[in-house]
């Protein structure tokens, strides 16, 4: 299965296929974030058929270095909406969910229609620290 994480992580880093139409729910009281896109959003017929073939043992057979690979890809390629969650955090769940917390792993499920990630918080304001870190440093 190494190759069909190969192949995941590949098409991802596609800039034109990497925008998805993401659905977010809203942050859990431990700070996790779950989003997921629906798998006709794939363009290619092929690999959509191989992770829908694949299913709900798609994270078992990638295993956690290309889930957490695809994962910071798709976030990356996908950012903007996941900033709307700072400004709906007061200053206490922001420090306690996001900010003082590390985001260790993503986790990932697949079903027929949809693929689904769960990732902390933490992440994204690591993220925001990095791209915050550019703009100051003129690093575009």
């Amino acid at each position: 299965m190494e190759e069909l994480g190969k192949r995941i992580l590949q098409y991802f880093l596609n800039e034109e296929d990497g925008c998805l139409p993401m659905s977010i729910n809203k942050m859990d009281g431990d700070g996790h974030i779950t989003t997921s896109f629906p798998l006709s959003a794939i363009k290619d017929d092929k690999l959509r058929g191989d992770i829908v073939a694949t299913g709900q043992e798609l994270p078992r057979s990638l295993g956690t270095l290309y889930i957490d690979q695809i994962g910071q890809m798709i976030i990356h390629k996908n950012i903007h909406p996941f900033f709307e969650y700072f400004k709906d955090l007061d200053d206490d769940d922001y420090m306690s969910k996001v900010a003082e917390c590390e985001h260790v792993h993503f986790g990932m499920g697949c079903n027929r229609d949809k693929m689904t990630l769960k990732f902390h918080g933490g992440y994204l304001y690591d993220v925001l620290i990095g791209m915050l870190s550019q703009i100051i440093h003129g690093e575009h």
